[in-house]
């Protein structure tokens, strides 16, 4: 996609070009009053030159009115205000600018590529299979074709244009420039990561248009299309055409939708009470399994002794693509101290990766209560409600203190009750 790119841009040379201005040049009536004034007085100039025909011979005589009609033309440009002008122009370099997906999702695999899209990556790849192709990430396939078969490209590109590797996910940043005419086959692209946590391809267009410095000769973008910041990346397309830009887009991956299981997140307090119920929720994510029954599988693991115990297991049925699935996972602690729990659900078949299956979260269980002090001057209706709300919670280990008051303006000190 980015041969057509590939065009003369200026040699970034510099040229003067010099020119005349009047400034004291009339416009509109003025103009043509100046005119009407210079047609008499060359008028009126030969009308007195033929009269003296008896005083001198012709050839001097048109001599010297061809002198003082000279002498006049010489004065009037003198009022116009004759200056020389001198422009320099500067061609910039053209940019190119390559906008490179890096959100998570490009670090999926597809196993079900279509046949034909599979084949196309095995030969700019230069793979044996198309089988190799689809065991490849998304990512994988792009830096493969940055830095292997397309790094020729990428370099031709270079001896006509300034090219700017930009990566984007929620944000675009620039990660690389090739100046013009300075880059050699094979160019040094730098590493990256595809952990971005969404797609924001408006944004990532907008910044390509709005950015750098030098006339855009055109945007590749490769992504796997999937835009989840919800920009208008349609009204950012309109504004490169407007502007002249050509847009060339380069999809990656499958036109369908991965399929994959992940578990979205594992919710809980950060403490816990050991022999009480620790209210826990995993939030589990589908596409392409919807209404299929999987197991999750919630284990604990204890930092201090080392030991690993399976707490539960859940059977679930997805709901459908996209959808979060709230599965409750409230137990009683099995261990004692720092615990790390980790809610994973089983691989399904076909799945795209499974790196995400699982997700985790660290709680304190400790063994001590909190310790409540109640203090108070005397049996009120506020101390009743609080001394007994607090005793029917098992978490609390309460201290009452209370002091007793005996006539008026005195109090005793506070001294322990029994309760």
């Amino acid at each position: 996609p980015m041969m057509p790119l590939f065009a003369a841009a200026g040699d970034g040379a510099a040229q003067v070009h010099a020119r005349i201005e009047w400034a004291g040049l009339p416009h509109g009536v003025a103009a043509l009053v100046a005119l009407g004034v210079a047609a008499a007085i060359v008028a009126g100039t030969i009308m007195l030159y033929r009269r003296e025909r008896a005083a001198s011979a012709a050839g001097v005589r048109w001599v010297c009115c061809g002198l003082r009609l000279l002498c006049l033309a010489v004065l009037g440009a003198i009022l116009l205000r004759p200056s020389v002008a001198r422009d320099l122009e500067r061609v910039l370099p053209s940019r190119l600018v390559l906008l490179v997906d890096r959100s998570a999702s490009m670090s999926v695999r597809d196993p079900e590529l279509p046949a034909d899209a599979a084949a196309a990556w095995a030969r700019a790849l230069g793979l044996a299979s198309p089988a190799q192709a689809r065991r490849l990430t998304r990512h994988e396939l792009v830096r493969g074709l940055l830095t292997q078969r397309g790094a020729e490209a990428l370099a031709a590109a270079t001896r006509r244009h300034q090219v700017e590797l930009v990566t984007f996910a929620a944000e675009a940043g620039a990660v690389a420039s090739f100046p013009r005419g300075q880059a050699a086959a094979p160019l040094d692209v730098p590493s990256w990561q595809p952990t971005g946590a969404a797609t924001d391809l408006a944004g990532a267009l907008e910044a390509a248009l709005q950015q750098g410095y030098g006339p855009l000769a055109g945007v590749v973008v490769l992504t796997d299309g999937r835009d989840t910041a919800g920009g208008d990346a349609q009204a950012a397309a309109r504004r490169a055409a407007e502007a002249g830009v050509p847009l060339h887009f380069l999809g990656v991956g499958s036109p369908l939708a991965a399929r994959n299981v992940r578990v979205v997140e594992l919710a809980s307090a950060d403490h816990a009470l050991a022999g009480l119920p620790l209210s826990m929720q995993a939030f589990v994510q589908s596409e392409g399994y919807s209404g299929q029954e999987a197991e999750l599988v919630l284990s604990a693991a204890g930092a201090e002794s080392g030991r690993t115990e399976e707490v539960l297991r859940r059977a679930v049925v997805l709901a459908p693509d996209g959808r979060r699935l709230s599965v409750d996972l409230t137990h009683v602690p099995p261990l004692i101290g720092p615990v790390r729990y980790e809610a994973r659900v089983g691989a399904l078949g076909g799945e795209s990766r499974t790196e995400d299956n699982a997700a985790s979260r660290r709680v304190l269980v400790s063994e001590d209560r909190l310790r409540v002090l109640l203090v108070a001057g005397g049996p009120s209706r506020e101390y009743r409600f609080l001394k007994g709300l607090v005793e029917r919670a098992p978490a609390f280990e309460l201290t009452v203190r209370q002091g007793r008051a005996v006539g008026t303006g005195r109090r005793h000190p506070v001294r322990p009750r029994p309760d």
